[in-house]
Formats: C-alpha cells, structure tokens, sequence
C-alpha cells in the first residue's frame, strides 16, 4: 500500500469527486459571462480539466472497457496535461 502511494501520489477518487462536484457548478454558472473574460480560452480548458476528472472518476470496472478509455485519454495528451503524468493512467488502470 505504501510503495503504491509512492510511486502514485494522486492519493484517491475521492480527490476528483470534491473537485468535479466543486467546479462543475462554477462553471455553469460562468459560461454566462464566458465573452466578458479577458481570455475566454481559459473557461475550455477548464472544461477539459472537468472532462478528464470526470472521465477519470467514472472509469467502467471492466478492464477492456477501462483500458479503451484510459488509451484514449492517453492518446489525447489528457493524463499529461491535466493529471501531471502518464503514471495516472497505469493507476488508473489497475485501481
């Protein structure tokens, strides 16, 4: 248990499930005033970032069906840019 938090510092699901649940509202309520931001490409990828948790949070217990996912999430740049690493996506896959 503790060689897999070491090598996996994203601690548990939990993590991505306050967050989803946090920002998921505030960003409903911003896409009104998505054209008075100074740089309205930083409300997208905001929503990427909730995409991936959710993507993420929601993984199928099926491992093929996990895998595909986890694929192309990896194949998108998403565990790199939004997760900091590859690495999240092995431990998503055997979580």
């Amino acid at each position: 248990m503790k060689l897999r938090l070491g090598i996996f510092p994203d601690k548990n699901r939990r993590r991505y499930k306050r967050n989803i649940e946090r920002m998921d509202p505030l960003l409903k309520r911003m896409i009104d005033y998505r054209k008075y931001l100074r740089e309205p490409q930083m409300y997208d990828a905001l929503i990427h970032q909730l995409e991936h948790w959710k993507t993420r949070y929601n993984l199928p217990r099926n491992p093929w069906k996990r895998w595909c996912i986890i694929k192309r999430e990896l194949a998108a740049g998403h565990y790199r840019k939004y997760s900091k690493s590859g690495r999240m996506a092995l431990k998503n896959f055997f979580d």
